[in-house]
């Protein structure tokens, strides 16, 4: 995930976190609520998911336990072949 250490923010003004060819994660509008941010998957504006503090802090768990498992070859898929690079 590509992010910079300035601090990049979106058309309507919001904080942009990070962002891959396949998702980026935005400052939501319901930070009124608390902090929330918006994780979008791909192109598609539309498909996208607000989540609270608390619920980011689970999905950076597992996604940490997912590359773990990964990288120590633990995952029902096989891993790469090794010299083949994943993709981004």
């Amino acid at each position: 995930m590509r992010t910079s250490a300035r601090k990049e923010r979106n058309e309507r003004g919001f904080r942009v976190f990070g962002r891959t060819d396949s998702v980026s994660v935005v400052e939501s509008s319901l930070a009124f609520e608390g902090p929330h941010c918006r994780i979008f998957g791909g192109k598609d504006k539309d498909a996208h998911v607000h989540l609270s503090l608390a619920d980011a802090r689970v999905v950076v768990a597992a996604l940490s336990a997912f590359v773990a498992e990964a990288k120590a070859g633990l995952l029902a898929e096989p891993p790469l072949p090794s010299g083949k690079k994943e993709t981004p």
